[in-house]
């Protein structure tokens, strides 16, 4: 039986990439994927400015760029339904300043044909249920046309999503922590510029809605939210993104039609217990990598293949697939993206608390209302939220002083925006300031309704921020592991 140098399990966007990243090294490379080309639906998903630099970086870039349907360069959020904030994605990040919209079924053939054109061989159809590690490496059982096969590696990687069979065989529980749980469906004939957005309603919260319009008039409609056993969600989240087409999008989607059907989405938000085992490494979804604040999963998996590229890599020259050798990429990720994870996990915790609704909603209102009138404001918050900005920004204060309005007459819209008449600054100061003490109070009604939740809640975000706090100064610097 032949042992390849490495198997990869799935065949998604970080799947694909690491066995390009691998294959265009000489690496002998067998891409495993459950479904067969193509994948996917009519969907059209966002691929975040991070995305595009990855992709850019692995060289397929062009590629994507002809399929696009579509270039964003701003994002608007919504909140009960009324326009709150425009936010472009910043001009002076490391990534590009737009996001593009791209049919999924293209996307993932378009990796999937870069890994094979780089030399990797692709099984489609083929189940992977579980490993056994010997002698000679890792052996890998699957079902491929209804018959049990067997594959060889020196190295296993793991990128079969947030179910993975892979990150079970090393002893990981997929049910751990927070998950985001999701459900989509597609609409055509949208009568409105492309675009992305972002809606709040307090109807619906915890639980948020999004729509990506096309060039093609086509709209990605979707609502999401964040459960664990502590805060289970209140109902399934069909009814929520009807409620969501119904209310918030009953006039932009006046005339569309829906062409696709209801698909739901998991993606994990924790740390599993281990990324790495002797010769297995676990990427994107499969390691619990998906961005906690904004769900993205895209451009995390990508960037998680580069560094378990660069680990496999290391560890094939060196004959050493140990995990203490493996253990490189689990530093790599840590060292260029853990802080920022952590950060977004926090964020998380802190909305996925129902009781919190008030005062959650009455500070978006009011970061909406100063992005709004101090527009590099309001790109420093859509930096953040989208992750082009380090989303640790919000926890240093330095960061949040530079980025914060120094014009008066940005305060003094804000005042202005929160009286009765919307004239008055005075007035508008005293409603502010009894504003945020009525959501302070029915917040803390929120919390107080369920006390033993929200203690353990408490905790919760404590321990998380002293955890971050702790990274920031023990972690080393992402250069000192460079090769």
């Amino acid at each position: 039986m032949t042992v390849h140098d490495v198997i990869v399990v799935g065949a998604g966007a970080g799947g694909s990439a690491a066995a390009s990243l691998l294959a265009r090294q000489g690496v002998n490379v067998l891409l495993l994927d459950k479904s067969a080309p193509p994948r996917d639906t009519v969907r059209c998903d966002g691929l975040m400015p991070q995305g595009v630099y990855w992709l850019d970086r692995l060289g397929c870039a062009p590629e994507v760029l002809a399929e696009a349907r579509g270039c964003i360069k701003a994002c608007d959020l919504y909140l009960d339904g009324d326009h709150l904030l425009t936010g472009r994605f910043p001009d002076d990040t490391a990534y590009p300043d737009f996001a593009l919209l791209v049919l999924r079924r293209r996307f993932n053939e378009i990796l999937q044909a870069h890994a094979t054109g780089s030399g990797a061989r692709f099984e489609g159809g083929t189940m992977v249920r579980g490993l056994a590690w010997d002698g000679g490496g890792v052996r890998v059982f699957a079902d491929a046309g209804g018959k049990a096969v067997e594959h060889r590696a020196r190295i296993v990687i793991g990128a079969d999503g947030p179910s993975s069979a892979v990150s079970r065989a090393i002893g990981n529980n997929l049910k751990d922590g927070v998950l985001g749980l999701s459900v989509r469906t597609t609409y055509a004939g949208v009568r409105c510029e492309a675009g992305i957005r972002v809606y709040f309603n307090r109807d619906l919260f915890p639980s948020y809605g999004w729509m990506f319009i096309d060039e093609h008039q086509n709209a990605c409609v979707g609502v999401g939210c964040a459960v664990d056993p502590r805060f289970p969600p209140a109902d399934n989240l069909g009814p929520a993104l009807r409620q969501f087409v119904d209310t918030d999008l009953k006039a932009t989607l006046e005339g569309a039609r829906r062409i696709g059907p209801f698909s739901g989405g998991i993606a994990p938000h924790f740390r599993p217990e281990a990324m790495v085992a002797d010769g297995v490494v676990l990427i994107g979804d499969a390691a619990c990598q998906a961005d906690p604040l904004n769900r993205g999963g895209i451009h995390t998996a990508i960037e998680s293949a580069f560094y378990a590229a660069d680990a496999c890599r290391l560890a094939l020259d060196a004959g050493d697939f140990s995990r203490a050798r493996l253990a490189r990429y689990e530093a790599l990720w840590s060292a260029h993206s853990e802080d920022d994870w952590r950060a977004s996990e926090i964020f998380m915790s802190l909305a996925k608390n129902p009781g919190l609704k008030d005062l959650a909603l009455f500070l978006l209102q009011q970061i909406g209302t100063l992005g709004e009138a101090d527009p590099r404001f309001g790109d420093f918050a859509s930096g953040v939220f989208s992750g082009v900005i380090s989303q640790s920004s919000w926890l240093n204060a330095q960061a949040l002083y530079q980025a914060a309005p120094k014009d008066r007459a940005t305060w003094a819209t804000l005042l202005r925006e929160n009286s009765r008449s919307r004239s008055s600054a005075a007035a508008g100061a005293v409603n502010l300031a009894a504003k945020a003490a009525a959501a302070a109070v029915r917040s803390g009604a929120g919390l107080a309704r369920k006390p033993v939740a929200s203690l353990g809640w408490a905790l919760e975000v404590l321990t998380k921020t002293i955890t971050l706090a702790d990274r920031r100064f023990s972690t080393p610097r992402a250069s000192s592991l460079e090769t």
